[in-house]
């Protein structure tokens, strides 16, 4: 009943139940009681009965990874895929398999943590954290609830993935916003969404349109002041890295000049309005682009290389 239509032996609803009818009441195995229900087949179909019986024969005299793998390779992948249904759980028992490759232990193993799983579920100790999937948590609350990997790509999925029931179309994404509306209505007190920094979340943005409009802000002025850094980088040359000497004569000064304009490190342009030329020193006096005016040694300012001539 479980297995049945689902990859690896295919019967009609009818023949399904008539199947199991005769296993419990004519006593008889499930083998016998499929291949029973291909008289009503045509004949190119008859062997699916046969195909069962090698597939499952083979499976229960392997090792559990290698059962998986068979059962997956038999048309369980195929049904999987065309179903778009969740791949995770396959992934979770091929780990749980490569630690117990006995089937029979393998399976009691498996029923040993649903059982600590449901008396954990219940349990009212402190602290208890449930991990869950969406589907698996509908009808049922809790006081708090951490969703995660709620960003494009992943939760709405762009994509059909083994993480997603999405389908890449319209249906799929409506499918996926209905899991979403589930996901988040199971919390009674505190809900916690998280996403990826950098990464779009169009369902957060429709939950808090007033975050992704700050968060556009933001990147709008971060943008805007990269953009004017560049533009200072690209009109201001950078002065040319000169070692300071001890001693710098005034010969070794260009000539200063009224009316020259200069660009400071420091205070930016500026133009010399005054010169004070002096025995061991010259002093100059300038304006700046504000209208201020300041005093300053001429030889100090190319001794310690802060200027150069526009």
């Amino acid at each position: 009943s479980q297995i049945c239509n689902k990859g690896i032996i295919y019967l009609k609803n009818q023949q399904k139940d008539y199947a199991i009818k005769n296993c419990k009441y004519k006593r008889i195995s499930v083998y016998d009681a499929v291949e029973g229900q291909m008289l009503y087949l045509k004949e190119r179909q008859r062997d699916r009965a046969d195909d069962f019986r090698s597939v499952m024969a083979r499976v229960a005299k392997s090792k559990t990874t290698d059962a998986i793998s068979d059962l997956m390779d038999s048309g369980y992948e195929g049904y999987l895929k065309e179903k778009h249904l969740d791949r995770g759980k396959v992934e979770i028992l091929k780990i749980l398999a490569k630690q117990e490759p006995d089937i029979q232990k393998f399976l009691n193993r498996l029923n040993e943590l649903e059982e600590m799983i449901q008396k954990d579920f219940y349990s009212q100790a402190d602290n208890a954290v449930i991990l869950s999937t969406i589907h698996s948590s509908k009808g049922l609350e809790y006081d708090c609830v951490y969703m995660v990997d709620v960003f494009d790509g992943r939760f709405p999925s762009s994509r059909p993935n083994i993480f997603s029931r999405s389908k890449d179309n319209a249906d799929g994404e409506q499918e996926e916003r209905r899991l979403f509306y589930v996901g988040i209505t199971r919390a009674k007190n505190k809900l916690s969404l998280f996403a990826i920094k950098g990464r779009e979340s169009t369902f957060i943005d429709q939950l808090f349109p007033e975050q992704k409009i700050l968060r556009e802000q933001e990147e709008r002025r971060k943008r805007l002041r990269l953009e004017q850094e560049a533009k200072k980088r690209a009109c201001f040359k950078p002065f040319a890295v000169c070692t300071p000497r001890p001693y710098f004569s005034q010969q070794n000064c260009p000539e200063a000049v009224v009316g020259m304009k200069l660009l400071h490190e420091d205070y930016g342009e500026l133009t010399i309005i005054e010169v004070d030329n002096r025995a061991d020193k010259t002093i100059i006096r300038v304006v700046d682009s504000n209208g201020k005016t300041s005093s300053k040694s001429w030889n100090v300012l190319w001794e310690y290389n802060k200027i150069r001539i526009v």
